[in-house]
């Protein structure tokens, strides 16, 4: 076991143990969860090894991903020619978790598309279209912010991020309508409601700080009920000591991603990881609830980056997902294999000339 894996279990055992002297009901609930999301960490451990059950689980991801969001956008069309906001199906239906859930899918697509399979932008752009209108900022920040490792991981970078600057700068010809609701969004809503929900959250964190009020407490008087937050829930539900098993793994997840992982995941893993990371600035509550979007959202990059190798082959020139059964070809010169084979002739007949001249 890994330094990873203890302080991924240990965090989640921990969690668990906070419903000993923690408030709130539904403890036997918070408890299955636990252990649920404890048992799907493990089984992604042990199966998301080997680089083919990676690049299954990718597409996958993909595939479902994809066929949620064209299900949600074509029965939801007439709304969305409205500029309403739309619901998602299934674990996308809640507005900010389900956009988080769907941003896992679309950076997913958005690397094996820049990896070389270039019709997976066009499930990237579906995915993409299903996250602009559920109109969740927490997941817009967390798609942009996995868009951008994506990019500048490219050998290319440069040009891929001047495209991203004048896709941006196409944005101002969009007709008025359209940059309105754009506009309307982002900045309508304004803070819906999170400088007093964190407000009252760290008032409720100073009361317990070191071992928190367990998974089944409620936050008073936030009519949401959690910090919307996810280092501020760590802080509410497990005090600073989920805080500090949280951040240990952190680190080593960011670590193992820079300096450790193979080149042909770390791009892919990099963006789930920033995705998650930037999400839950500003929202997220238990992490250990499940089943549910936090699994997709925040422990299978966690699972990947422990799981992945730590060396492998560069033979690959792009920097997306790993795609199994794509033969290696030889870097070196046709012309040069056929003088390599002239010469070895030509030093086996003089080698037996030497041997019927010799004494």
């Amino acid at each position: 076991m890994s330094a990873g894996d203890f302080l991924a279990l240990a965090l989640i055992l921990w969690s668990a143990l906070t419903l000993l002297w923690g408030e709130g009901h539904r403890n036997a609930a918070f408890a299955l969860g636990a252990i649920c999301t404890g048992a799907f960490f493990a089984a992604c451990r042990m199966s998301l090894g080997p680089e083919k059950m990676r690049h299954r689980f990718a597409i996958l991801l993909v595939g479902l991903g994809t066929a949620n969001a064209a299900f949600v956008l074509l029965a939801n069309m007439p709304a969305l020619l409205g500029g309403a906001r739309i619901l998602g199906w299934g674990i996308t239906r809640q507005p900010i978790l389900g956009g988080s859930v769907m941003a896992t899918a679309y950076l997913t697509a958005l690397s094996l598309g820049l990896s070389g399979k270039k019709r997976y932008f066009g499930a990237a752009a579906i995915a993409g279209a299903f996250i602009l209108a559920m109109q969740s900022r927490g997941a817009l920040v967390g798609a942009a912010g996995g868009t951008l490792v994506l990019l500048a991981a490219q050998p290319r970078r440069w040009r891929a991020l001047g495209s991203i600057a004048a896709m941006a700068g196409l944005c101002t010809l969009l007709p008025y309508r359209w940059r309105q609701q754009g506009q309307n969004m982002l900045f309508a809503r304004g803070s819906s409601h999170r400088l007093e929900i964190w407000a009252q959250s760290w008032a409720q964190i100073r009361e317990r700080p070191l071992f928190g009020h367990g998974l089944a407490a409620n936050l008073p008087p936030a009519p949401t009920g959690f910090p919307h937050s996810l280092y501020l829930s760590l802080l509410f539900y497990s005090g600073a000591v989920g805080l500090l098993l949280f951040a240990g793994l952190a680190a080593i997840v960011t670590i193992r991603i820079v300096r450790g992982m193979a080149e042909a995941d770390r791009a892919w893993v990099a963006a789930l990881w920033a995705n998650a990371l930037l999400a839950g600035l500003t929202d997220f509550g238990q992490i250990t609830k499940g089943p549910g979007p936090l699994w997709f959202i925040l422990w299978v990059p966690i699972a990947l980056a422990l799981s992945a190798p730590v060396h492998a082959t560069r033979s690959r020139p792009t920097r997306g997902i790993p795609t199994h059964g794509i033969p290696t070809r030889s870097r070196r010169d046709p012309s040069c294999a056929s003088h390599d084979t002239a010469a070895a002739r030509w030093g086996e007949s003089a080698s037996a000339s030497d041997q019927k001249s010799g004494p």
